[in-house]
C-alpha cells in the first residue's frame, strides 16, 4: 500500500513537471511569436539573406577621335578560407610559386587568420594564374570579381587623365575634376544564402540597379600626344634636364591637342609619386625669359608707339638703369629695328620698348594676354602665376619684365597667349574636353569654344607672324626650322630662382621655345620647356631643336573634328568591360592611312577597321592578311589593337576585344 502511494506520487510529480515544462515552452513560444515577434522577424532574414553592392561602371575617357584613354575592366582577386585548408604549408608553397608572392608572408596570413573565412591573398591575378588555381584541387580558394581602371595606351597623357585610387575616386587630371560625372551611383540587391554560403537571386527580392557613370570626350589626340611625349622624353634625357613640359594647342579654337610632363631627375624634397603625377603644364611656374619678348613686342605694335621697322638704340651691349646693368648676351648692338630686336633677342632693345610703353600700359597688355590669372582649364591645381601690379614696379623691374624676368608663368599660359598672337588677336580659354555623354551615348553637356577678349588687332597679329617667322629664318630660332614648313617662334633662356633663395641660383636655367606653324595660317602652337638642362643650356641649343624634332614627327597627323559615338557605341553592362589591360605600341597614323585602312598600296597593307562586325567576319577578314589573332570575349568586336590604319608587319598579332552585349 505504501509502495503504491509512492508510485502514484512519482507519477504525479513527473506529470506536474512535464506540465510545467509544457507551459514554459508554450510561454516561450508565445513570447517569440507574439510579444517579441518583431525583433525576431527582423533578425531572421540576416540568417539567409545578404545585401550586396552593385558597383556602377565608371565612365570612359575618350580622346577626340573616340580612342579609349581610360576605362573600367573586370579583374579577379584571390581570397582564401583558412578554415577549409587541409595543409596550410603546402598551400602557401603553391600560392608563392603560382602568384609570385613570398611564401613565409603568405603562410603567416593563413595561420594568423585561421578563425576567419575570408582572407585576401592577392588582387588582380592573371588569367593564367586563375586557371592554375582552379585546377589545383585545393579547397578554400575564393575568387572575387572586382573592377579596375585600365588605360589601353599605358601611361600616355597620365598627368592629364589622372588615376583612380582604391576607393574608386579620381586623383589628378580629368579623373579628379570630373569624378562626380564619371563615378556613377552604386546599386544594391538582396540575395538568398544557403547553408553553404552560396548566393541566389530571386524575383521577389528588392533590387536597386546601379547607374553607370558618364563618358568624357577630351580634345587630346592620342597619336599627337604619343609623339610629343616620346620626343620630350628623348629631349629630357639628351639634355639631362630635371623635367620637361610641352603643350600643343589649336590656336583657332583653343583645343589642347597634347599636354606632356616628363620628369628626368627626382628631387629629394618631393615624393616620387607627386613628381610622377604632377601636371607641370598647369602646376609649375617659371620665369619665361626671352619668349616673353613676344608679348612686349605685340603690345608695342598694338599701342601704335612702334612699328616693325622702328629703330631702337641698343647701347652697344650694356645699358645702365638706376644703378643696375642690363646686358645683351654674347654680342653688342647699336641700332636695331623692332624686328631685329626679336631676331637678336636683345634684352636692351626690348627693355627700352617696355620703358616707352610705361608701367600701366605694359601691365594692361600683359594682363589682357592672360598672365597673373588662371586660364580656367578644367584640371586640378592650376597656378595663376605671378605678375606684379604697376605700383610695385620701378624703372628697372619694368625693364626686366619686358624680357620675362620678375614674372612667373605656366607653360599653358604661355601657349594660350601665343595662340592669341597667332590667331588674329583673340585670347581663348584653353579647352581640354568637348562633350559629356550618358551611358547611352547621348550628349548631356558640351564645352563650347570660349573667346575671352580681343587683345591685339588682326593687323598687329599679321605683323607678329611675319616678325616671328623672321626670328626662325634669320635669328636665334634658326635651330627650330623644319624642312618644308614655315615656322614662327622665339627662344628663351631664363635664370632660375628657387623658393626661399634670394635672387637667382648660379648655373640654374630654364630653356624654352614657343612657336606656331604654318606661319602664314597658323594651325598649331607648341610650347617646349626644359628645367635645368645640363651643359649647353641656351634655348637655341636645347628647346628649339627639341621643338623642331616634335614638329617633324607630327607631320602627317591631323586633328579631326570631334565626333560622338553612334548607335553601335551604346554600352550595356558587361559589354566592353571584358577589355583586358594592354599597353600597345602607339601607331603614328597619317590621314592617307586612315582613308586606306584595309587597302593595299603596292605591297603595303593596312589593318582594316573591324569595330562593330561579328567575330567570325573579323577572323575571315584577318585570315586574308595572314595575321595572328588573340581574342578576348566573344560576339561583336568592340575594340582592336593595333588601331585601324596601322601598317601590317610580318608576325603581327591583332587583339580583338569582343562582347555579346551590344
Amino acid at each position: 500500500m505504501v509502495f503504491q502511494m509512492r508510485e502514484e506520487s512519482r507519477l504525479k510529480f513527473t506529470g506536474l513537471l512535464f506540465f510545467l515544462l509544457t507551459i514554459g515552452v508554450l510561454a516561450r513560444i508565445f513570447q517569440f511569436q507574439v510579444v517579441s515577434r518583431e525583433p525576431w522577424c527582423s533578425m531572421a532574414p540576416r540568417q539567409y539573406q545578404d545585401r550586396v553592392k552593385l558597383m556602377a561602371h565608371r565612365g570612359i575617357i575618350y580622346d577626340r577621335n573616340l580612342n579609349i584613354l581610360a576605362m573600367d575592366a573586370p579583374v579577379y582577386s584571390l581570397a582564401v578560407d583558412p578554415s577549409a585548408l587541409e595543409d596550410k604549408d603546402k598551400t602557401a608553397d603553391f600560392l608563392s610559386k603560382t602568384l609570385n608572392i613570398d611564401k613565409e608572408q603568405c603562410l603567416e596570413k593563413l595561420k594568423s587568420n585561421k578563425d576567419k573565412s575570408f582572407v585576401y591573398i592577392k588582387k588582380d591575378i592573371s588569367k593564367e594564374s586563375e586557371k592554375k588555381l582552379k585546377n589545383s584541387g585545393i579547397k578554400g580558394f575564393v575568387f572575387v570579381k572586382e573592377r579596375t581602371r585600365v588605360r589601353p595606351f599605358g601611361d600616355l597623357a597620365l598627368q592629364t587623365i589622372g588615376i583612380v585610387n582604391k576607393d574608386r575616386k579620381g586623383v589628378g587630371g580629368i579623373e579628379q575634376t570630373f569624378n562626380s560625372w564619371l563615378e556613377g551611383t552604386d546599386g544594391w540587391a538582396i540575395l538568398q544564402r544557403d547553408a553553404h554560403n552560396r548566393k541566389f537571386s530571386s524575383l521577389d527580392y528588392p533590387v536597386e540597379q546601379s547607374k553607370d557613370g558618364h563618358h568624357v570626350i577630351l580634345t587630346i589626340d592620342h597619336a599627337m600626344q604619343s609623339v610629343v611625349e616620346a620626343e620630350l622624353k628623348k629631349g629630357v634625357k639628351k639634355y639631362k634636364a630635371k623635367s620637361g613640359t610641352a603643350v600643343l594647342m589649336d590656336p583657332v579654337n583653343g583645343d589642347i591637342l597634347a599636354m606632356a610632363s616628363v620628369t628626368g631627375i627626382y628631387r629629394s624634397d618631393e615624393p616620387e609619386f607627386d613628381q610622377w603625377i604632377r601636371n607641370r603644364a598647369v602646376q609649375d611656374c617659371f620665369e619665361p625669359g626671352s619668349i616673353f619678348k613676344i608679348i612686349t613686342a605685340a603690345a608695342a605694335l598694338q599701342s601704335g608707339l612702334f612699328n616693325m621697322n622702328s629703330l631702337i638704340h641698343c647701347e652697344n651691349g650694356e645699358y645702365v638703369l638706376t644703378g643696375h646693368k642690363i646686358h645683351d648676351h654674347n654680342e653688342s648692338y647699336a641700332w636695331l629695328t623692332l624686328t631685329q630686336v626679336l631676331e637678336k633677342s636683345s634684352n636692351i632693345g626690348i627693355a627700352k620698348v617696355g620703358r616707352k610703353l610705361g608701367k600701366k600700359t605694359l601691365y594692361r597688355y600683359v594682363r589682357d594676354f592672360g598672365f597673373g590669372n588662371r586660364t580656367g582649364i578644367e584640371l586640378p591645381g592650376e597656378e595663376p602665376g605671378i605678375l606684379l601690379p604697376p605700383y610695385k614696379l620701378n624703372d628697372f623691374t619694368l625693364a626686366t619684365l619686358s624680357f620675362g624676368q620678375g614674372i612667373a608663368v605656366t607653360a599653358l599660359q604661355m601657349a594660350a597667349s601665343v595662340c592669341a598672337v597667332a590667331n588674329g588677336g583673340e585670347l581663348l580659354k584653353p579647352r581640354i574636353w568637348t562633350k559629356i555623354l550618358d551611358s547611352n551615348s547621348r550628349v548631356v553637356k558640351e564645352s563650347p569654344v570660349k573667346k575671352i577678349r580681343r587683345v591685339i588687332s588682326q593687323g598687329s597679329s599679321l605683323k607678329m607672324r611675319s616678325m616671328l617667322q623672321s626670328v626662325v629664318k634669320n635669328g636665334s630660332g634658326e635651330s627650330a626650322t623644319v624642312k618644308g614648313i614655315a615656322i614662327a617662334g622665339k627662344t628663351g633662356t631664363a635664370q632660375k630662382s628657387i623658393e626661399g633663395v634670394k635672387g637667382y641660383v648660379p648655373g640654374a636655367y630654364v630653356s624654352s621655345f614657343v612657336g606656331f606653324w604654318p606661319a602664314e595660317t597658323p594651325q598649331f602652337v607648341l610650347v617646349v620647356v626644359l628645367d635645368e638642362p645640363k651643359g649647353v643650356y641656351w634655348g637655341s641649343h636645347t628647346a628649339a631643336p627639341l621643338f623642331s624634332s616634335i614638329v617633324a614627327n607630327l607631320q602627317g597627323l591631323t586633328a579631326p573634328r570631334n565626333i560622338i559615338p553612334g548607335p553601335k557605341s551604346k554600352e550595356k553592362k558587361g559589354s566592353i568591360m571584358d577589355f583586358v589591360s594592354l599597353s600597345p605600341e602607339i601607331p603614328q597614323k597619317t590621314e592617307s592611312q586612315r582613308k586606306s585602312a584595309g587597302k593595299s598600296s603596292g605591297s603595303i597593307h593596312y589593318i582594316p577597321d573591324l569595330k562593330g562586325v561579328s567575330l567570325r567576319q573579323a577572323l575571315e577578314t584577318l585570315m586574308d592578311y595572314k595575321i595572328k589573332v588573340k581574342i578576348t570575349g566573344n560576339g561583336t568586336v568592340v575594340n582592336q589593337i593595333p588601331l585601324p590604319g596601322s601598317k601590317i608587319k610580318k608576325g603581327m598579332i591583332c587583339r580583338l576585344i569582343c562582347s555579346q552585349n551590344l
